[in-house]
């Protein structure tokens, strides 16, 4: 996922990663 914009692969990285530490 390579997109212009940075801060929208980041904000979806860290959720992704919010997420998966509230599963875990």
């Amino acid at each position: 996922m390579i997109w212009t914009h940075p801060i929208l692969p980041l904000s979806l990285y860290l959720t992704f990663v919010t997420l998966k530490d509230d599963f875990v």
